[in-house]
């Protein structure tokens, strides 16, 4: 309940400052990065472990992927200018504290200050 209660915090605080079209925008963008990163994933996938098992085939691989990454882009490059560059700044700060949180949350930090010494 308490991270739903920040995101709503925060996504609110953006609504206050920032048109809808540019928040839309940036939902699209955001959307359509993640699409793009899912279908070449699976194509590289297919391609350098074919034989893990798998729940779901993508159906008529490597066509379906490959219209994906095409329909991504086109739909990427036809969004305005300000949205690439809210974009950066929106993944700069996602980044930071991305970062911040696994510096301080780090279970290779905490092993390491838990393990037995020998000297």
């Amino acid at each position: 309940v308490a991270n739903t209660l920040i995101v709503c915090f925060f996504v609110a605080l953006l609504a206050a400052f920032f048109p809808l079209h540019v928040l839309a925008e940036l939902t699209c963008l955001g959307t359509l990065v993640i699409f793009f990163v899912v279908s070449l994933a699976v194509l590289i996938l297919r391609k350098t472990q074919a034989d893990i098992p798998r729940k779901f085939r993508v159906p008529f691989s490597p066509l379906i992927p490959l219209l994906s990454l095409a329909c991504c882009l086109y739909l990427i490059a036809n969004l305005p200018q300000q949205t690439y560059r809210l974009f950066v700044i929106w993944l700069g700060f996602a980044g930071i504290i991305y970062f911040l949180y696994s510096f301080k949350n780090s279970k290779l930090k905490i092993e390491k200050n838990t393990a037995p010494s020998f000297d």
